[in-house]
């Protein structure tokens, strides 16, 4: 078909049903989510990706992870490139995530939306992404840190985990997390000092509360490291959890000053 008929004249369905002869990686996919924040990277758009669960449903999506040299071999196809590596056409240097009405866009003007275009828009969202979270994580309060605990309050879990202390750095050798983790790890840490103040206050009241929180943790780093989940891919799946899948960035940036407390703290990640 791609020979045939342009791929800009393609129907969405169209589209979807050619792309979903492969599957990208998930640990491309889910670093390209992560770092856009589950939003459409188009700079007038930045609608929210995901809706949230329905009873006992996972959540749904509706973004596209666009190609932005084609997968498709077609002269055709919107940036097509006969030099670009196949094999790096699924990666997530090569991916944007859009809005299937942003990815019609980009892809029916490809002289608009050339390759280079394109590369800027994904860093300018990322950095927008980036600044809306570290604007959240500086005004974070104690009231914005319970929202994203109360639900680890429902039962006592023992552990005897050793709680020997690795240095985040060696933290993230060892776990293989990247430069896109660093600038997350060093965002949450820089409150690491409010998470301390208000896990305190907490276990002044019941002694067991920080027992808790940190033991989910743990037990959800061991749900995702046996379910074959590492490196950026584990970080981005825990954001996620730590935040209750929010896509509000204060929500965000408890869960991930949380996160981060414990990634330095104690056995949260492979030490």
């Amino acid at each position: 078909m791609a020979s045939i008929v342009a791929w800009a004249e393609w129907s969405s369905l169209e589209r979807q049903a050619y792309m979903s002869r492969r599957a990208i990686r998930q640990s491309q996919s889910q670093l390209l989510w992560g770092l856009a924040a589950a939003r459409c990277s188009f700079r007038d758009c930045r609608k929210v990706l995901v809706y949230p669960e329905s009873g006992s449903d996972d959540p749904d999506t509706i973004g596209e992870q666009a190609h932005i040299v084609p997968y498709s071999d077609s002269p055709s196809a919107p940036r097509y490139d006969p030099a670009y590596p196949t094999e790096e056409k699924d990666k997530y240097d090569n991916l944007i995530l859009l809005c299937p009405t942003c990815h019609t866009i980009v892809d029916k003007d490809p002289s608009t939306y050339t390759v280079e275009k394109l590369h800027l828009m994904k860093r300018e969202h990322e950095t927008w992404i980036r600044g809306c979270l570290q604007n959240s994580v500086v005004t974070l309060n104690f009231q914005e840190l319970e929202a994203v605990t109360e639900h680890l309050r429902s039962s006592l879990i023992s552990s005897d985990t050793d709680l020997h202390v690795v240095p985040p750095m060696e933290k993230m050798k060892r776990n293989n997390l990247t430069a896109p983790v660093d600038k997350h790890v060093t965002m949450g840490l820089a409150n690491a000092s409010l998470v301390e103040d208000f896990i305190n206050t907490k276990c002044s009241i019941d002694p067991d509360f920080e027992t808790r929180l940190r033991m989910h943790f743990v037990n959800e780093y061991n749900r995702l490291f046996m379910s074959g989940v590492s490196g950026n891919d584990l970080f981005f799946s825990f954001l996620k959890f730590a935040s209750g899948n929010s896509q509000d960035f204060t929500q965000q940036a408890a869960g991930l000053t949380v996160l981060t407390y414990f990634f330095e703290k104690c056995e949260v990640f492979e030490k």
